[in-house]
């Protein structure tokens, strides 16, 4: 039988996993970025590149944010009080993002 110790230790060991494959993910967009240009595929080559540099970067600027959020959150967890954890979860507001999120990408690209 685990102890304390042993029940946070497992997620944390995953939120560190996940922060690193997520450095990972803008570093390797980095690198291919810079393949891109030195290609001759530039920001100034064409609209369609130039579209393509942006939504890669707001992308980037995204995952980072995404990891800011999730850096804030390992560093001082949230705590949940007796009174408020009948009230949305994390889980649940999760769920409902990714909901939304299926809803766009199916009335986008659907």
């Amino acid at each position: 039988m685990g102890g304390v110790r042993d029940q946070t230790a497992r997620p944390a060991r995953w939120l560190y996993i996940t922060l690193f494959l997520g450095l990972l993910v803008c570093g390797g967009t980095d690198l291919c970025l810079a393949a891109t240009e030195t290609a001759g595929f530039g920001l100034a080559t064409n609209v369609s590149y130039s579209f393509f540099y942006v939504l890669t970067v707001a992308h980037a600027l995204h995952v980072l944010g995404g990891l800011a959020g999730l850096a804030r959150v390992m560093v001082k967890p949230p705590t949940f009080h007796a009174a408020t954890e009948h009230h949305w979860t994390p889980l649940a507001l999760t769920g409902i993002l990714l909901a939304c999120y299926g809803c766009i990408c199916f009335f986008c690209f659907g």
